[in-house]
């Protein structure tokens, strides 16, 4: 499975990059950690529809999210 990986601020979506090889939402996004530490201690919020997002303590509207997407289509 590949995960589709995009910061949110507020109404804007940034960062985008697509992880492969993982166990799940969480592990794609926990992945993306070794190059900004500064998220470890972000807390993980599944969606129930196969994604999730790490969200900001300090800040509710940013978040990076990890969306579930095909092989095919990357």
């Amino acid at each position: 499975m590949l995960y589709l990986i995009t910061e949110h601020r507020r109404h804007r979506v940034r960062d985008k990059m697509t992880v492969g090889g993982v166990d799940g939402p969480e592990d794609a996004l926990r992945r993306m950690i070794g190059s900004r530490p500064h998220l470890a201690g972000w807390r993980f919020i599944d969606d129930g529809l196969g994604g999730g997002a790490l969200v900001d303590p300090a800040d509710e509207d940013h978040c990076f999210r990890a969306d579930p997407r095909d092989d095919q289509h990357e």
